[in-house]
């Protein structure tokens, strides 16, 4: 498809750039969301799975794609946290506003044979950011690391963009944007209560 793909020719569809487009978009988006845990993911993979009665995508390979982005930034965050440069850890706890108590609990509860949690954490909002901290803290293997940021974002993605969908048949995109503008305020009042 895209060894074809050729904007200037008459014949170019519009609907096939666009897809391939939201394909790109997709991952880069999840590969920042990956690394600095912004935008939100929740806002986008539930819009993106209420327009798929509009727009003719593979959730497949959105799902994969984006699982990607979200898994490399992830390591990204991982390798920087793994080499233990106080630095870097300072900047990154500032950034995330994440208090190193908050980080010790769930320390504790990891131990080597309970990694199956850090998968599960990785599908909790609010604690899926300490997964790649706590894996570069605690010096999990590549692989290990690898395996859980890729099972959680699969999960995660697939679970939003499904809840997306059933919006989609349910919902009016009249009442949906109401909705989710509903949920951006709310968001936007629970982040100037985190910073202040």
């Amino acid at each position: 498809m895209l060894n074809n793909l050729n904007i200037f020719d008459p014949s170019f569809n519009i609907s096939s750039f666009s897809i391939i487009t939201l394909y790109v978009f997709t991952f880069l988006y999840m590969l920042v969301n990956g690394a600095i845990n912004f935008p939100s993911s929740q806002i986008f993979y539930i819009t993106l799975g209420y327009s798929y009665s509009y727009i003719s995508y593979n959730i497949l390979i959105i799902i994969i794609i984006g699982s990607l982005g979200n898994t490399i930034g992830n390591y990204i965050i991982y390798r920087l946290v793994y080499k233990n440069d106080e630095t870097v850890l300072a900047a990154i706890f500032k950034y995330l506003k994440i208090e190193r108590g908050t980080l010790s609990i769930w320390l504790n509860k990891i131990k080597p044979g309970s990694l199956y949690l850090l998968v599960f954490a990785k599908v909790l909002p609010s604690v899926k950011v300490l997964v790649p901290l706590i894996a570069g803290i605690l010096k999990i293997s590549k692989f290990s690391a690898i395996t859980i940021f890729i099972i959680g974002s699969i999960l995660w993605s697939t679970s939003l963009l499904y809840v997306g969908i059933i919006f989609g048949k349910s919902v009016s995109l009249t009442n949906f944007f109401i909705l989710l503008t509903l949920v951006y305020i709310v968001l936007a009042y629970f982040i100037s209560k985190r910073k202040g």
